[in-house]
């Protein structure tokens, strides 16, 4: 394609402001992009220990400071997500934090009743509803 003399080259995805865009403005790059981002981080939190151990409290802490962030960002677009994106990354929220815990063998359903946590959908609302 060219305009004005110029050789326009085809990109399939950019980057734009922070967001990793496809041609077809969708959000699967962005979403992939991320995931990626947070199992590094989470495989780093698995990592820490304190003396040879680690106590729940402490991952947990380190699952909020240096992981949760990543997830804290996408909640600005998360209303722009299809229903299904939604589900896959609340559930790959849950697993994230169960891998951080060292707690997967629980449902997601059993895990945040027992844990008292607030899946990703609840977590995204309450985040728009306070602005």
């Amino acid at each position: 394609m060219e305009m004005g003399g110029h050789k326009i080259a085809w990109v399939y995805s950019y980057r734009y402001l922070g967001y990793n865009l496809s041609s077809k403005l969708t959000w699967g790059n962005m979403i992939s992009t991320y995931k990626s981002k947070i199992r590094q981080r989470v495989a780093i939190v698995r990592s820490c220990r304190l003396f040879g151990t680690s106590s729940l409290r402490l991952k947990r802490i380190l699952f909020s400071s240096y992981v949760l962030p990543l997830f804290t960002w996408i909640f600005s677009i998360y209303p722009l997500f299809t229903d299904c994106q939604r589900d896959d990354f609340g559930h790959f929220y849950l697993t994230c934090l169960k891998r951080s815990l060292g707690l997967q063998c629980w449902n997601d359903i059993v895990f945040g009743a027992i844990h008292k946590e607030l899946s990703l959908d609840n977590l995204c609302w309450n985040y728009w509803f306070r602005y």
